[in-house]
């Protein structure tokens, strides 16, 4: 009876080895076929070099996680092919260039059903120190209370009307002048601590403006002495197109020439009036300049009061610009827009410091951009940080790789 069972068990054994598993694995999915990337470097400032040896990064998405990097470089005419590229149905594709320190993206596609071939050239542009191309697109002006302090965050929108994008040549920059009297001065969009650098009556911005429309923003946090009024003056050091001041409605309001009455507002269920400034466009040497009058009821600000930060008195709100503040405003004169939707835990303080834990921030970081918690550019100027730091660690691996080889082998 042992001995039939034994027999009975080699048999199913034998029919499973031999018969079933080949059956499992025909019904395994074939592996998405791969698609062969190609582009080319385009110069497009007139006149520019070719250019060449361009280090490249092919990013992967599936919606808007990303979901690959693969490491490349242009060949001494520009020219760049990526093959045997998995490319599964609702995976879409771009590149990434470095050049001239400068990051530009192709655009992102989705290849066709099908398609076995992508094309995704990249315009890249010499640089310069001039900034005569540069304007600001938009001049948000934010306001805010806590005693005895009115607190400005100004958000620059800056274009790049050129051919050229515009560099910094050492701690020379983007200068921004602040009004008389601005103490607590910070920013937002610097992760290293290099990119602003502070001055006597203002700042340098040295962040490259790449060719093109609302490019680049700078942010700047900074506090203002307040009793029961302020005529504040900001400079114009760039041309201005548009410009715009939201304040709270807790008792002040805002007056001064070429200012409309304001649109009244809902912002995260307190309410706001948006004014807009009529006397546009500004040239550099104008300025920006309006009246706060009355006493706040600090009662009605209650996240301004409860909440500070650092000891100095500073609303939480403010801080909360970099994690997941948004702001969309339909004016009269068009859309008044800005978004900062930066997640907190998206934008990590700790310098990752193997390839693993950069690719796991750069997860975090397409994770929030999917969850609508922060802004394209500043999910992209993240992602070039954590990209760039991915590159190296990738060099530094195949230099030790190499190092460890012995020859002949």
């Amino acid at each position: 009876m042992k001995s039939s069972r034994l027999a009975v068990a080699i048999l199913v054994f034998a029919w499973v080895s031999f018969f079933a598993f080949p059956t499992v694995l025909a019904q395994t999915p074939e592996p998405a076929p791969g698609i062969t990337i190609t582009g080319q470097i385009v110069n497009g400032t007139p006149g520019g070099p070719s250019p060449s040896n361009v280090s490249l990064m092919l990013h992967a998405y599936e919606g808007r996680m990303m979901v690959d990097m693969i490491h490349g470089t242009s060949d001494a005419e520009g020219r760049f092919r990526f093959e045997d590229v998995p490319a599964p149905a609702g995976r879409s594709f771009e590149v990434m260039a470095t050049y001239r320190d400068v990051v530009y993206f192709s655009e992102r596609v989705e290849p066709e059903p099908g398609q076995m071939q992508l094309d995704l050239p990249v315009t890249v542009y010499e640089t310069t120190t001039d900034t005569t191309a540069v304007r600001v697109e938009q001049l948000h002006i934010l306001l805010d209370f806590s005693p005895e302090r009115m607190h400005v965050v100004q958000i620059y929108v800056l274009s790049n009307t050129g051919d050229r994008a515009v560099v910094a040549d050492g701690q020379e920059g983007l200068r921004f002048r602040l009004p008389a009297g601005a103490t607590e001065v910070s920013f937002r969009g610097d992760q290293d601590g290099t990119r602003f650098v502070r001055e006597e009556g203002g700042f340098v911005d040295t962040a490259p403006v790449a060719p093109g429309t609302g490019t680049l923003s700078t942010v700047v946090i900074y506090t203002i002495p307040y009793d029961e009024g302020i005529e504040l003056t900001v400079p114009v050091d760039y041309p201005t197109m548009s410009a715009g001041v939201l304040v709270p409605q807790v008792g002040v309001t805002l007056s001064g020439e070429g200012w409309d009455a304001g649109q009244e507002m809902n912002i995260q269920g307190r309410p706001y009036l948006l004014h807009s400034f009529g006397h546009v466009p500004l040239a550099p040497g104008d300025v920006v300049r309006f009246t706060i009058t009355g006493r706040p009821d600090l009662t009605s600000l209650t996240g301004a009061t409860a909440e500070t930060r650092g000891g100095a008195g500073v609303p939480s709100w403010v801080f909360a610009l970099g994690l997941g503040f948004s702001l969309i405003l339909i004016t009269a004169g068009g859309i008044w827009w800005w978004r900062d939707r930066r997640s907190e835990s998206a934008v990590a303080s700790v310098e990752p410091d193997d390839l693993a834990s950069v690719l796991q921030a750069i997860a975090e970081l397409d994770d929030a951009h999917a969850a609508g918690t922060i802004d394209e550019l500043t999910y992209r100027a993240e992602r070039e940080r954590l990209q760039a730091l991915a590159i190296r660690h990738l060099r530094a691996d195949d230099m030790v790789g190499d190092a460890s080889e012995t020859p002949g082998t």
